[in-house]
């Protein structure tokens, strides 16, 4: 799983077709863009891929999605999976400021098996370092985790396809790319993602700092809003 501040961005720059997809529920959101250009976009839906809000029949999202797809002509396309927040874990760490490469890798390690109890070998993670104190003692740096179970059955829906599942993204991450370019020193930027079931919020600050809130809505709650949600389709 990829943190990459700069992805969005060249993303923008490949001149290959590039399929991201963003679930919601038992929707299916894509956009195929080559550069800047947007060749499709739109929603599927396929209720039969997913249980419990988590992707276990991989086989029926292809048939579903690639319905509405048509293959790249003449190369391959590469896939951007942009992975819910309802799927992940994010952390901010401290540490110490000016680890090398090597005893990063090391104390985010330790973090993952012992400060969150969580085997290794049963999810994927990655992490970014945002910014170090005033005094460049400390660093902080955000952890991503993901379960495999969740991630690995994406790449079987593009298997003996002309797509190629290449990215996968934590969401806000990639808010964080589109938004934080705005964000000043007295003006940091909330993103707000209004969905069926709950909200998320994201809070970009001026530092490069992410904070991620997530609500999940109760019936009564859903009853109240006073709107109606409609998808893209």
């Amino acid at each position: 799983m990829q943190v990459v501040w700069h992805i969005v961005r060249s993303w923008l720059k490949m001149s290959s077709p590039i399929l991201t997809l963003t679930i919601v529920d038992q929707e299916v959101r894509y956009v195929v863009r080559q550069g800047t250009h947007v060749s499709a976009q739109g929603s599927c839906m396929a209720p039969q891929a997913f249980q419990g809000g988590r992707l276990v029949a991989p086989d029926m999202l292809a048939q579903s999605l690639f319905s509405h797809l048509s293959t790249p002509k003449g190369q391959v396309g590469k896939v951007a999976v942009l992975l819910p927040t309802s799927w992940l874990q994010l952390h901010e760490v401290t540490l110490p400021a000016g680890l090398d490469a090597e005893e990063l890798n090391y104390q985010i390690n330790r973090y993952v098996t012992y400060n969150l109890n969580l085997n290794p070998t049963e999810i994927f993670f990655d992490w970014a370092v945002l910014n170090a104190d005033a005094d460049k003692r400390l660093m902080t740096v955000l952890l991503a985790v993901a379960r495999q179970s969740d991630v690995a059955l994406f790449h079987r829906v593009f298997v003996d396809t002309d797509w190629h599942l290449q990215w996968v993204c934590p969401e806000p991450q990639v808010w964080s790319v589109a938004y934080r370019s705005h964000a000043t020193l007295d003006r940091p930027v909330g993103v707000c993602q209004i969905e069926p079931h709950g909200l998320a919020f994201w809070l970009i600050e001026s530092d490069g700092r992410v904070r991620s809130f997530v609500h999940p809505f109760n019936e009564q709650e859903s009853a109240g809003f006073g709107f109606v949600y409609q998808s893209s389709h």
